[in-house]
């Protein structure tokens, strides 16, 4: 697996980097939209599992179908960087409308953009794993798959609740500004997942080649 790993390192830390970013901020946002939706518009509890629950059932996986209908249809034209493109979009779209919703005083309108928001986010949550599926030889590809998740894990729920929190507690000094905190956080992670995705578009085009060569 190691030897494997270094012929095709810039795809995997890219892959790897960029989700650690995009599992940030859903972690993020799972962690402390519920306390945003009490603390600043009033909701009780109930409310906020009810909408939340249902907001996330039906757009975060309406954005993994159509992140692999979208990968499926690129990669049929040829285009070999798809499950990367998906994590650019999905980059974009996230950290502008998941920002809006966090920053709006209506909570009607927070909602409006959330969903949306949420659609984005779930963009490359599936195709992630089958990208990195693609420029991999069979017999590492089981070890691989097992340690990714790992990697995102351990990245995404020490990064997504924890700087929401620092920027609110220590910045802020308000608990009634940690939508802003929130939004800080998945704006920053959003840029760093875009910027990721975007450098690993080269070497990923290069090692999926190469597979197919092989194949």
């Amino acid at each position: 697996m190691v030897r494997q790993a270094k012929i095709r390192w810039q795809s995997i830390i890219g892959i790897s980097g960029g989700m650690v970013f995009q599992s940030s901020c859903t972690y993020g946002l799972t962690a402390w939209m519920p306390a945003f939706l009490q603390r600043v518009h009033g909701w009780s509890p109930a409310e906020v599992g009810r909408t939340l629950g249902l907001l996330i059932v039906c757009f975060g996986c309406l954005g993994m179908y159509l992140g692999g209908a979208l990968t499926d249809r690129w990669r049929k034209n040829g285009m070999r960087d798809a499950p990367l493109r998906v994590g650019v979009i999905s980059a974009i779209g996230a950290g502008i409308f998941l920002v809006l919703s966090l920053t709006t005083s209506n909570v009607t309108a927070t909602l409006s953009l959330l969903a949306p928001g949420l659609v984005f986010l779930g963009l490359p949550m599936g195709v992630s794993y089958a990208a990195l599926q693609w420029i991999l030889p069979n017999q590492v590809r089981g070890q691989i798959s097992a340690f990714f998740p790992l990697i995102l894990n351990l990245g995404g729920l020490t990064l997504g609740p924890l700087f929401p929190a620092l920027v609110s507690d220590y910045v802020f000094r308000s608990e009634q500004k940690i939508g802003v905190a929130l939004a800080i956080s998945i704006g920053l992670c959003s840029i760093v997942m875009l910027v990721t995705f975007l450098l690993t578009c080269r070497p990923y085009r290069a090692h999926s080649a190469a597979m197919d060569a092989l194949d």
